[in-house]
């Protein structure tokens, strides 16, 4: 992605998936890079007790709204881990800095204004918010 237009749409896109997982007890973390002149969005899902492909098939209905909307997906990747070797995987990443957008605002705020978390990351970024 290459504006903030871009970041507005995939957030707004984002947002109304949002609960998508719930059922699922899922953790997500979701981060926009910002690296100009280009932004780069990546989610990070947590399933528990749940099969590959039940968290897979839970995540077509977000990767066929990106991809509609002709945004490009680089990769994906599904792996299946006990609890204790992701405790233990390394976390010291260093070199970048990223907005961590992991419920940045309030379930009121996804149900009832989805479509607007998008203007806000816009305006985030418009003002120089380096993620």
């Amino acid at each position: 992605m290459n504006t903030t237009l871009d970041i507005a749409k995939l957030s707004a896109l984002h947002a109304k998936h949002i609960f998508d997982w719930d059922e699922f007890h899922a953790a997500q973390y979701f981060y926009w890079r910002a690296t100009p002149p280009t932004f780069t969005f990546t989610i990070d899902n947590v399933f528990p007790n749940t099969t590959l492909s039940a968290a897979n098939a839970s995540l077509v209905p977000l990767i066929d709204d990106i991809l509609s909307v002709g945004f490009n997906i680089s990769s994906t990747s599904l792996i299946s881990a006990s609890i204790n070797d992701i405790l233990f995987m390394n976390t010291d990443i260093g070199a970048f800095n990223q907005i961590l957008g992991s419920r940045f605002w309030s379930d009121e705020v996804y149900n009832r204004f989805s479509s607007q978390i998008g203007d806000a990351y816009k305006e985030l970024f418009d003002g120089g918010a380096q993620g």
